[in-house]
């Protein structure tokens, strides 16, 4: 969820963990997680953008071009012999994820007798390279590929191997699109497997069938990722927004020390104060959740409790039970307002989650997030809902993603909750 590379924050990673989870493709095993069959099939396959065969063809063009260059320099160490093409290019797709290739090679004369003198030619024709890696396991084959590749290999050409082993024993239909004996490319027939192959080895799983990445039923997600699934629970917005900045800043007025969302299996050492009801289980982080705050004046503490109907709109109710105070009674805003600030946000993530589901079906349907305060006291139920609800209202957390099409998210005070 952290990985910046991926996701511009740790809410954007939770929520794609969420959706691997309602697909299966991610497991939970004795309070870990594991990839499972689907997903293994998933991290297996080719998961690149996939691009236009003409594309791939015109790349491949570019490559046997470069392969008659190479076997027409006559100071090279190395011939290009034979270059065959298998896979989704070869049986014409509309579009590939990448480009399969399988190619021969064969050392020049005299360096085909004399290992010596082709080790010490190779190192020659290195030096004339600025950008040679330090540690090199075969100099001759990066010879090879930088001649085919220049500076830096297209990614389509991932699927590019110098050997025909894997060919062979994959036992799969090929084509010869290049031969050095018959003058350079050639336009054979499809081949049912490689002249050399005896068939698909054993010792080579067949291919899995990618799973169906149907997802299950929406269903809030684990509020526990806004505390980076810490047993101790505490919030960070380091974590959560990358950095101490303005998204930061909007929604939490300072940093907000003292204040914990957690769920069963806390771990809340070094702490003053434990709610009552975080000593009973049922907090599994989606129905029912935790979040409380201690300051050295006083503490708060709530359960937010969610669930998700799907009609003619869809409806994410938030409501809140086991309200429990410290030191104080009625001036509760220091307390609340970071503990609004943490229900507002994992309620915005909630609702972005289901308005990316909808924009995964053509969906537009109006997203709602209900608050109902029917559980609270009378005396402080308008302070929670007004602090929480003002948040989402001003948007001081983002809810709607990029490209959504649909009507704003609306937020509304159930009918249950009306004084």
């Amino acid at each position: 969820m952290e990985l910046k590379s991926l996701f511009g924050n740790s809410r954007n990673g939770a929520v794609v963990f969420e959706e691997c989870l309602d697909r299966g493709l991610i497991v939970e095993k004795e309070s870990r997680y594991e990839l499972s069959a689907a997903g293994e099939a998933i991290a297996d396959a080719k998961a690149t953008k996939r691009a236009a065969l003409s594309r791939a063809l015109k790349l491949i063009d570019e490559l046997l071009d470069r392969a008659a260059a190479l076997n027409a320099d006559t100071n090279g160490a190395s011939f290009i012999d034979q270059v065959w093409l298998f896979g989704s290019t070869m049986r014409a797709e509309e579009t590939v994820g990448d480009i399969d290739i399988a190619l021969t090679t064969s050392r020049r004369p005299p360096f085909d007798a004399d290992w010596n003198a082709m080790k010490a030619h190779v190192k020659r024709l290195l030096l004339a390279h600025k950008d040679v890696p330090r540690v090199l396991w075969n100099e001759e084959n990066w010879l090879i590929e930088r001649a085919l590749f220049g500076k830096r290999r297209h990614p389509l050409f991932a699927g590019v191997r110098v050997g025909i082993s894997d060919l062979q024993q994959l036992g799969v239909p090929c084509r010869l699109i290049f031969d050095r004996e018959r003058g350079g490319r050639v336009d054979d027939n499809i081949l049912a497997r490689h002249p050399n192959s005896p068939g698909r080895s054993k010792e080579i799983d067949p291919p899995r069938p990618l799973p169906d990445l149907a997802p299950a039923p929406l269903r809030p997600m684990d509020g526990r990722w806004a505390a980076n699934h810490q047993p101790w629970g505490t919030i960070s917005p380091y974590h959560i927004f990358g950095s101490w900045n303005d998204a930061a800043h909007g929604l939490f007025a300072s940093y907000p020390e003292g204040l914990r969302v957690v769920g069963d299996g806390h771990c809340l050492f070094k702490i003053e104060w434990t709610p009552k009801r975080l000593q009973h289980v049922g907090l599994d982080g989606r129905a029912k959740v935790a979040i409380f705050k201690q300051s050295w004046w006083g503490g708060l503490s709530l359960v937010l409790c969610r669930e998700i109907i799907v009609g003619d709109e869809v409806q994410l109710i938030a409501s809140f039970e086991a309200l429990q105070l410290l030191r104080v009674r009625s001036q509760v805003w220091g307390l609340l307002d970071d503990v609004a600030s943490a229900i507002a946000l994992i309620l915005a993530a909630d609702a972005e989650r289901i308005i990316r589901r909808e924009m995964e079906q053509g969906r537009t349907r109006q997203v709602r997030i209900s608050l109902n305060g029917a559980e609270l006291k009378e005396t402080i139920r308008g302070q929670v809902l007004a602090t929480v609800g003002d948040r989402l209202v001003e948007r001081r957390v983002k809810i709607e993603p990029e490209g959504w099409n649909g009507q704003p998210v609306q937020i509304s005070t159930s009918e249950l909750c009306a004084a």
